[in-house]
């Protein structure tokens, strides 16, 4: 190794060593700052997937409720495809459920009505999103289970 005049040898070889210190502690950051930023992505990906399950719960029950609406004795002369009314016996906050009973009537058949799921109707647990909320159900007025009886 050829050393300037002047420089000892140590001094020399103390140059690339901070070089190399300093590219790990570059290295050791970016991977930091990388690690924080997946961290906070799967927090959000864990709470989409349990708003999502609780969302595909109430799919499938009202899915299941409109096929089956005309079995129940007393609608025997009905065509399939009702959807129960909204719960709106609780409190609009949002963290207060309502009994989870559907409405008995909920407007005439050309409004909509908005509430909570009826969970209790439906036959589910108190469902909620992954915030802890009680979830919302809207439903159209020409498919709400009392077209004939709230005009």
């Amino acid at each position: 190794m050829i050393v300037p005049r002047g420089r000892p040898i140590v001094a020399a070889r103390a140059r690339g060593a901070a070089l190399i210190v300093l590219m790990a502690l570059l290295t050791m950051g970016v991977l930091y700052f990388i690690v924080v930023q997946l961290e906070a992505f799967s927090g959000y990906a864990k709470e989409s997937r349990g708003a999502s399950d609780s969302l595909a719960q109430a799919r499938e029950a009202l899915l299941a409720y409109a096929a089956t609406y005309r079995d129940d004795p007393s609608r025997s002369t009905e065509v399939f495809g009702y959807l129960p009314c909204p719960d709106t016996s609780g409190k609009t906050g949002i963290q207060t459920p309502g009994d989870g009973e559907a409405a008995a009537t909920c407007g005439t058949s050309e409004q909509a009505a908005i509430g909570l799921l009826p969970y209790k109707t439906l036959g589910l647990p108190d469902l909620r999103d992954s915030s802890g909320v009680c979830l919302w159900y809207a439903v159209a007025g020409g498919f709400k289970n009392n077209p004939k009886t709230a005009e």
